[in-house]
């Protein structure tokens, strides 16, 4: 294995220095840590490093949920990592962080963050710095594949922690597993869910109850008289005119409205493919659909076709979330769609 394939990790030696005066009867823990690109063992004598299959990982999602989980059960296999304990070490590629200047209960600026965070199932955890304190939210799927496979070959996790929280605790053990993003072996260990928050607008509600309710009442009046001509023209003093909802023109595409059809040419990226959908279905395309045809192409080409009502804002959204998937893409505008975007995946 290169020497130099993993950048920026953590120096898993420090950890052995450090805390070798903790704890003298027992072994410590060998560190593992995770980055995007791979691997790295190391449990004081044993220094090993594995890089992973390119396009293994996008964008923080495990492309390929059986190849991931092969590949690092060859790796422990390999290396013989047997009965050990160790601690798992994200790099900070693998999570999303952002810091408070005040200490723990930033409840609204917190939820706004996890919102902003586009994976559908999330591992999060507030911990206390020298100076405020700090959120890290994780892809939970990654993480529960990563630690399953990791036990599943006879290793026992003490537990999972992002390089900023193992930098600030690198010599006590005890905070190293009180601030595990996930339960391990602390059955005391909670991990703070936090609940998406839906804004309710209570006070235009109210009101349009009032204003149906007042409506309602002055027709019952006026309804009531003896006189109909009187009637009539009183209806016509007192009809309120309620607000029409203004409908998108035919010409405006929106999020929710664009229609986008993806197909499938190349077998080899109905991972990718899929995966792509899922992204656009998260940030709010709710019209999306694949297909894939029964001719298979080995071309890794892919072409965006927009109509082009479709507003540069949605493109720029379409285009960024492509680019994180896919490389040697063009993009072009075409009258000629029964969609109002497609997406060609190999072409």
């Amino acid at each position: 294995m290169a020497g130099n394939i993993l950048k920026n990790l953590p120096k898993p030696a420090d950890f052995f220095n450090k805390s070798k005066n903790l704890l003298k009867k027992a072994p410590l823990p060998a560190v593992l840590t995770v980055t995007q690109n791979g691997l790295r063992y190391y449990d004081g004598q044993t220094d090993v490093k594995h890089k992973f299959t390119p396009e293994l990982i996008a964008d923080l999602e495990i492309v390929d949920e059986a190849k991931f989980n092969q590949e690092i059960a060859a790796f422990i296999n390999k290396n013989q990592f047997i009965n050990r304990r160790v601690i798992i070490v994200l790099t900070s590629d693998i999570y999303y962080e952002k810091k408070f200047e005040s200490k723990l209960g930033n409840e609204v600026e917190i939820d706004k963050f996890v919102q902003m965070i586009p994976f559908i199932s999330k591992v999060s955890h507030e911990y206390s710095q020298e100076t405020g304190s700090a959120i890290i939210v994780a892809n939970k799927p990654f993480i529960n594949n990563l630690v399953n496979t990791i036990k599943n070959h006879k290793l026992t996790v003490i537990s999972v922690i992002p390089k900023s929280i193992y930098d600030q605790f690198i010599t006590d053990l005890k905070q190293l597993n009180k601030n595990s993003l996930i339960m391990t072996n602390n059955p005391k260990r909670f991990v703070p869910q936090i609940k998406l928050k839906i804004p309710v607008n209570r006070t235009s509600i109210l009101i349009g109850i009032f204003g149906t309710m007042l409506l309602i009442l002055i027709i019952m009046v006026v309804s009531s008289r003896p006189q109909p001509e009187r009637n009539n023209s009183l209806l016509k003093m007192i009809v309120i005119p309620t607000k029409t909802a203004v409908s998108p023109t035919p010409s405006v595409i929106t999020i929710t409205s664009a229609k986008i059809g993806i197909t499938i040419n190349n077998n080899r990226l109905t991972t990718k493919a899929t995966l792509l959908r899922d992204r656009l279905g998260q940030i709010g395309f709710t019209n999306v659909t694949s297909t894939q045809t029964p001719t298979n192409t080995n071309s890794n080409r892919i072409i965006v076709s927009f109509n082009p009502r479709v507003s540069q804002d949605i493109k720029d959204k379409i285009n960024a979330e492509v680019r994180r998937i896919f490389q040697n893409i063009i993009i072009k505008d075409s009258n000629d769609l029964s969609v109002d975007i497609q997406i060609l995946i190999g072409q």
